[in-house]
């Protein structure tokens, strides 16, 4: 975890007891099935042009609530890392990764404005709601871009509380 993190309201969760963590990890699997913000992320998904048996990173990825979908675009020889900075979030997303069988998804706690990967590792990159938490948002997107390959996407999904954000694409 960075330093930065400890000021956003997600790197502080480390800092909390398990069981509110836990209750927001329950939260996180509820907005996953809402049919707007599903409906949303299977777009950017499949808008992203990530080829089955390509690498994708999601920024932000929480206890993995998205990673169904993630599997669904790369398939079983395709690569998935996710990258949060909540370490009991981290710890969710790789026992839901081993109860579903998952072997090619990779778990690891980090700062999306400084993701700890290479430039150009990625088919495609992926958040979402995350961006209104991990400011500024410039920094985060400017990281996504910079580990996607030329050519891939970047996709972003975003909302505040009393309205809903389109999703955005865009190639590198």
């Amino acid at each position: 975890m960075t330093e930065e993190w400890g000021s956003d309201f997600f790197g502080g969760l480390n800092y909390f007891p398990p069981e509110p963590v836990a209750g927001i990890g329950h939260i996180l699997d509820a907005m996953a099935a809402l049919p707007a913000f599903r409906d949303a992320r299977q777009w950017v998904l499949a808008n992203l042009r990530v080829p089955s048996g390509g690498s994708i990173l999601e920024a932000g990825c929480g206890n993995g609530a998205s990673h169904a979908d993630l599997h669904g675009i790369v398939g079983p020889s395709g690569r998935i890392v996710g990258i949060d900075p909540t370490v009991g979030f981290i710890e969710s997303a790789r026992n839901r990764s081993k109860q579903h069988g998952w072997t090619n998804a990779a778990y690891e706690t980090g700062d999306i404005r400084k993701l700890p990967r290479k430039e150009n590792e990625f088919d495609g990159v992926f958040c979402d709601k995350v961006l209104i938490h991990a400011g500024p948002a410039s920094a985060a997107l400017r990281e996504m871009s910079r580990v996607t390959r030329p050519g891939g996407g970047v996709g972003a999904i975003e909302w505040l509380p009393f309205s809903w954000s389109a999703p955005q694409i865009r190639s590198r």
